[in-house]
């Protein structure tokens, strides 16, 4: 009876250890894909990825690999989407200072009326 819960004991500290072990193997997963500042490294090896880039070329595959990059950085939390401001003509998020000129350009005189 000894010997049986012995290796009842053994069998017990075995399985802990791997589940100890399957833990930090997806710690280690979870490690890997993290950049330096802490958002998802998007996957270059990804098989989307690369039937995208096969069928539509290398500038698809980058607008989705940046967007993908752009909403890890404004969501860590889950990939969806928020809206920004761009400016299309040097291709690149909209500084305050160019929001703030095209808003006070675009607006019209507001006439008030007199009572």
């Amino acid at each position: 009876m000894g010997k049986i819960l012995e290796l009842k004991t053994q069998l017990d500290t075995k399985q802990t250890l791997e589940m100890e072990i399957q833990e930090l193997k997806g710690k280690l997963q979870v490690m890997k894909h993290l950049g330096d500042v802490g958002t998802e490294v998007v996957d270059e090896e990804d098989e989307k990825l690369k039937k995208l880039k096969g069928e539509w070329g290398e500038e698809v595959h980058d607008a989705v690999k940046t967007a993908l990059e752009e909403m890890d950085e404004y969501n860590p939390s889950g990939r969806y989407s928020t809206p920004e401001l761009w400016n299309f003509e040097a291709g690149r998020k909209a500084t305050l200072k160019e929001v703030i000129s095209f808003i006070s350009n675009d607006m019209k005189p507001v006439k008030r009326k007199r009572t």
